[in-house]
Parts: structure tokens; C-alpha cells; sequence
């Protein structure tokens, strides 16, 4: 259950990233600040999914639960990059593409 003692930690955590971003990126709108909003909205995302699948999702292996996270960011994130950056090229190097696959299976899928 959602402790005071983790709402505290959470919120602390909240706040340090508040803090680091500066007051006057959360207080001043501006399109620059776009990507320190997102970093925000990501530790709360984080924060509350965490909670959310410790309720709801302790009776899975931990495995499914993270292939269920990722699958279903990149489901939820694809369109928007598409309709954002565009198609990729893929005309990439050798050497991209062997770096993507060593983070992808070292850094993702064995952790």
C-alpha cells in the first residue's frame, strides 16, 4: 500500500527534479521548457506506474511485466515520432546499427 513514507519519497524525488530544473522553467512557459516538463512528467509516469503494477501486477513474473512496459511504450510512442520526426532513414553504418543491438540486448534485455 502507498505509505506516507513513500508519498514523502516520491514527492521528494518530485521536487528534487523540480528543483534541479529551476523554478523558472515551471513557472514561464516557454517552448524550450518543453523537454524539462517531459522529464518531469516522466519521473511522476515512473513513480505511478510503480505503484500501479506492484498493486496490480505482483502475481506476474517480473519479465512479462517489463516486456509489457516496453511494448507498450513503443506501441503508444511510435505514431508520435512518425507524425513528429517523420519515416527514419536507414541508411545507417554498420557500426549504428551493432551499437543499437549491443544497448538494446545488454542494456534492456538482460537487465
Amino acid at each position: 500500500p502507498l505509505t506516507l513514507q513513500k508519498l514523502m519519497g516520491a514527492l521528494c524525488g518530485l521536487f528534487g527534479v523540480a528543483f534541479i530544473m529551476g523554478i523558472e522553467a515551471l513557472t514561464d512557459f516557454d517552448p524550450r521548457n518543453l523537454g524539462q516538463l517531459a522529464v518531469l512528467t516522466a519521473g511522476l509516469s515512473y513513480a505511478l506506474a510503480g505503484v500501479w503494477a506492484k498493486r496490480h501486477l505482483s502475481a506476474q513474473p517480473p519479465i512479462l511485466n517489463a516486456f509489457g512496459m516496453l511494448l507498450g511504450s513503443a506501441v503508444l510512442l511510435a505514431p508520435i515520432v512518425f507524425f513528429i520526426e517523420g519515416a527514419p532513414s536507414v541508411s545507417l553504418a554498420a557500426e549504428v546499427w551493432t551499437s543499437l543491438i549491443a544497448l538494446s540486448l545488454l542494456s534492456t534485455a538482460l537487465a
